[in-house]
């Protein structure tokens, strides 16, 4: 009896932690995907400016 309960208790703790680590790369994945998306428009607005400016340039 005790036996098993030892044993559940290391798996237990095994899979716990399994758990955790797989819930802070889903988290940390996460924040990549984020930091990825910002920088992307962040360059994408910077290149519509450019493009306005050229434009209005071009017009004057």
């Amino acid at each position: 009896m005790f036996r098993d309960i030892f044993y559940g208790l290391i798996i237990g703790f095994f899979v716990g932690t399994l758990i955790v680590n797989l819930i802070k790369i889903a988290f940390y994945l996460i924040k990549l995907a984020m930091n990825l998306l910002i920088a992307i428009t962040r360059q994408l607005i910077k290149v519509i400016n450019t493009y306005r400016i050229k434009r209005q340039s071009l017009k004057e």
